[in-house]
């Protein structure tokens, strides 16, 4: 490495970096959407007369079903 010369100063080093975090509107509103379209389907599946709910809750665990899955 050659030394420097006598009477030459080094540069100042630079001055401090003032970051700011990065926005991303876009993550909020594909969030925002996603959230609203999980809320629809929960709402389908919960009010939704067509799914039988009162049906699937007497029978789901009968014994014909629950020996069922025990049968190969």
């Amino acid at each position: 490495m050659a030394a420097e010369a006598p009477g030459t100063t080094r540069p100042a080093p630079p001055g401090r970096i003032e970051a700011v975090p990065v926005r991303h509107p876009g993550r909020w509103i594909a969030t925002a959407v996603i959230a609203v379209l999980v809320a629809m389907f929960v709402h389908m599946l919960a009010t939704n007369p067509v799914f039988q709910w009162d049906f699937m809750l007497d029978n789901m665990f009968s014994p014909p079903v629950l020996r069922g899955p025990g049968r190969r």
